[in-house]
């Protein structure tokens, strides 16, 4: 009967904290479970907006880089020199007739200082478009424009030519212009120089006639400001 009692006595306290001890174990597990899983829904939030690796690869993201580089400073460039079109370049009060000979050298310079960047995007507009207007220079524009992209998006910084030949990617582009620029002189030469021709012409004309600034200084603070 004692011993029975005492192991009744030593069991209960012992089955009770094992209970105990279950029951600590299964909420410490449950716990656990409920921050592991917090965690990896926490983890797939801020997965999201982790910085994600480049999705092109490094000499196209260069190019990228160097695209929009040339662009905000191109961007940059007509903000401060580029002149209104339609205020200031078009602007049809300000043309008048030349009345004494003086004057064509005054507003010839001017003009030109003033509307250098209006000038230079007429002669470029109208050589590229009496370039793409021909079929030649537009095939030849097309296959160099292919051929520079082949070549930049190599991914490695040489590039094997037939024969097991190995040139670097600088010099390769460098041909490619090259022998484009020689092959356009030689098949559209003419109308080249035709354009570049008929669009000087335009802007002496341009500039004779438009009134300009009244005086040089005028055209010094203006160049000072931007």
């Amino acid at each position: 009967m004692y011993r029975e009692q005492s192991s009744t006595v030593l069991d209960s306290p012992m089955n009770g904290g094992s209970a105990k001890l279950g029951a600590s174990g299964s909420s410490s597990m449950s716990s656990n479970f409920t921050r592991m899983d917090s965690f990896n829904r926490s983890g797939s939030k801020t997965g999201s907006i982790a910085p994600k690796s480049s999705e092109y690869g490094p000499t196209v993201q260069q190019i990228l880089e160097t695209y929009e580089s040339l662009r905000l400073k191109a961007q940059g460039l007509a903000k401060r020199k580029l002149r209104s079109w339609d205020g200031d370049f078009f602007c049809l009060s300000s043309f008048q007739k030349v009345s004494q000979p003086k004057e064509i050298t005054d507003r010839l310079e001017r003009n030109l200082r003033y509307f250098l960047l209006n000038y230079i995007v007429i002669i470029l507009g109208m050589t590229m478009l009496s370039l793409i207007l021909n079929p030649i220079s537009l095939i030849i524009i097309l296959i160099s424009t292919f051929s520079s992209a082949f070549v930049a998006s190599r991914p490695t910084n040489m590039v094997v030519l037939p024969g097991d030949n190995v040139i670097s990617k600088k010099v390769a582009l460098y041909v490619i212009a090259g022998t484009s620029t020689v092959v356009i002189l030689v098949f559209s030469g003419a109308l080249l120089f035709t354009s570049l021709a008929v669009s000087l012409i335009l802007v002496c004309i341009h500039a004779v006639i438009h009134i300009g600034k009244s005086n040089y200084d005028q055209v010094a603070n203006l160049e000072s400001e931007v």
